[in-house]
């Protein structure tokens, strides 16, 4: 599991944003609460995730906040 990510944003939208990690970009669904306090585009983030692997993929959620990821698994469960 990928439990934090650190890096540059490369790409933002209010769905996910693109944070590249030494060269590997990552694609992260992210909340609007999370897109409206990310910093602009080329500014380092940490994003605290959660990794989602299913049948039909692999997805990868981003967070603001401890917080907003524990509210998030609590409504998974």
């Amino acid at each position: 599991m990928i439990y934090r990510i650190t890096g540059k944003i490369i790409e933002k939208q209010p769905a996910f944003i693109a944070i590249d990690v030494n060269g590997v970009a990552y694609e992260v669904a992210v909340s609007l609460h999370t897109y409206s306090s990310l910093p602009a585009i080329d500014s380092e983030v940490q994003i605290y995730t959660y990794m989602s692997v299913k049948e039909d993929g692999v997805s990868l959620f981003g967070f603001s906040s401890i917080e907003e990821r524990q509210l998030f698994l609590l409504l998974i469960t």
